[in-house]
């Protein structure tokens, strides 16, 4: 199992997880074939988790990939870090810059006007995507609608631990307006004095469209640009929909464990 496992160079991570141990020590831990090692867990990114050997060696293992005693062990783990770390609200104090621009200046198109949108009672997602578009953009209006179902559809199936936001490269708040209204984007925008923040323009690639899938803190978990080479939106789509159903696992195993 060893084998299967080491990476041959740490890894660099980013995650909505990685973070202190909490005190763990190691433990067994083991795969649904092979022997079982002794580790120590310390973060969850997607679909992964990531373990420690007392020599400090670190890999991941695919959380899926985990004995059933092992998944309820990861789960317990998690659920004890997110209650250590979690805000409840998203009004809330928080170290992530981008938490704190995006509570106070989101908008929603409705009675025909652009209104902003009360956060006070909104509960902080584990993920962000950042949709970067413009009315203008005809490959942007093609993919609109495919994401708007995407967006759409995870919802409806319970999946509210992300939220989706339109960062407008058009010309002009009407213009920003009348693609919100004609796209009929289900999810809230960045108003559009705020679009040239530096911040979330840094975050984004040279072209559009291009959709960018944060963690809370802002970390990057996947772009629509890799090391400069445009790949488009649909692989980071993909990528987050890993993300959560990994996380609802992640809770399904919580609910049935006996922790």
């Amino acid at each position: 199992m060893q084998n299967q496992l080491f990476s041959k160079a740490l890894l660099a991570l980013v995650s909505i997880t990685l973070a202190c141990k909490l005190g763990a020590a190691p433990t067994q831990w083991s795969g649904k074939s092979g022997d079982p090692i002794e580790a120590t867990i310390f973060g969850l990114h997607g679909p992964y988790v990531y373990l420690e050997l007392p020599d400090g060696r670190q890999f991941r293992f695919p959380f899926r990939s985990l004995s059933e005693t092992s998944q309820q062990q990861a789960a317990a783990w998690i659920a004890q870090y997110r209650q250590s770390i979690r805000t409840p609200k998203l009004m809330s104090k928080s170290e992530s810059p981008i938490t704190a621009l995006i509570r106070e200046h989101l908008v929603t198109y409705e009675n025909r006007k652009l209104q902003k949108i009360e956060t006070a009672d909104r509960t902080e997602p584990e993920y962000y995507a950042f949709y970067y578009s413009a009315s203008w953009c005809g490959p942007c209006k093609r993919f609109t609608p495919k994401l708007s179902a995407f967006y759409k559809a995870m919802k409806s199936a319970g999946f509210d631990d992300f939220e989706l936001i339109f960062v407008s490269s058009d010309y002009s708040t009407g213009d920003m307006k009348k693609y919100m209204r004609e796209s009929k984007m289900p999810w809230p925008a960045l108003h559009y004095n705020k679009v040239q923040n530096k911040l979330i323009r840094k975050m984004s690639g040279s072209g559009i469209p291009c959709l960018v899938i944060t963690d809370r803190w802002g970390n990057i978990l996947q772009h629509s640009y890799e090391n400069g080479e445009y790949v488009g939106p649909t692989k980071a789509k993909d990528t987050l929909l890993s993300f959560l159903k990994a996380t609802r696992k992640m809770d399904e195993g919580l609910a049935t464990s006996n922790f």
